[in-house]
């Protein structure tokens, strides 16, 4: 940043006094920060951004459980082997919103309901439960990157998660979302739920996250949208803050002296 500094009058300096250079007192100021802020945390920025029916997901389809029982909870690596040679995913269908359903996100008015197949939203159908999985960042770097924090906004019919099965994974492991909750809301469908997750790792190469959905019968979608969000690494750490201190310290002894 250019700072632009207007010019003063020159000043007579007394015997004994000590004026202080702008620069040196940045440094002060800089150091007295560093003081404060201590273990200050690094400000986030936004990495990645995803939602249903614009970014492509893919779903593994579910039998329809048993009416009050959720759908077999995801139980080996498979489960989440989007790809691999005996995979069942399928790419998940964009649907309309069934009349009953909330017909879009408050947030994010681009996502749009998905389901698992063309006849998602009609009543007198019976659709599957399925497993979501949308590939929300890609990891170019070789290192695990820590500190990552997921926003989540979503509604589903007939719900996430719940009975004491896990709502969300990430990258094949279960969030600790609360699904019991969720589970028990007779129109969930008609409501827009938020989750945040603090402190997850990319791992190098694809970044997953799966919405286990329930459906009894009939319509059956969700609707989500999310962010995921990375420490800013341009920010001083306050190592770095404690070394402009010490430089700080040693201006201003050496204009004493």
């Amino acid at each position: 940043m250019r700072v632009v500094r207007a010019s003063r009058p020159s000043q007579k300096i007394e015997e004994g006094e000590t004026i202080m250079s702008g620069k040196a007192k940045v440094l002060v100021l800089l150091a007295v920060c560093s003081l404060v802020a201590g273990s200050a945390q690094s400000a986030m920025v936004q990495i990645a951004e995803f939602r249903s029916g614009v970014d492509t997901v893919y779903v593994l389809e579910r039998p329809i459980p048993k009416l009050g029982s959720p759908s077999t909870p995801p139980s080996h690596p498979g489960d989440f082997d989007v790809f691999g040679p005996d995979s069942l995913y399928h790419e998940a269908v964009v649907i309309a919103a069934h009349p009953d359903w909330r017909p879009a996100l408050s947030v994010d008015d681009l996502a749009q309901w998905i389901s698992v197949n063309e006849n998602g939203a009609v009543p007198s159908i019976d659709t599957a439960s399925g497993l979501y999985a949308v590939m929300v960042y890609y990891n170019q770097t070789n290192d695990v990157i820590t500190g990552i924090v997921l926003d989540l906004w979503f509604t589903a019919d007939n719900y996430l998660g719940g009975h004491g099965m896990s709502a969300l994974y990430w990258n094949g492991e279960a969030l600790d979302a609360p699904g019991d909750i969720i589970a028990d809301a007779k129109q969930l469908f008609k409501n827009e739920y938020y989750f945040q997750f603090v402190g997850l790792e990319l791992q190098p190469g694809e970044n997953w996250l799966y919405l286990d959905a329930t459906s009894f019968a009939g319509p059956a979608g969700v609707l989500f949208s999310g962010t995921l969000s990375a420490p800013d690494v341009d920010v001083p750490e306050p190592v770095s803050m404690g070394l402009l201190a010490a430089g700080a310290i040693g201006m201003i002894l050496r204009r004493k002296r």
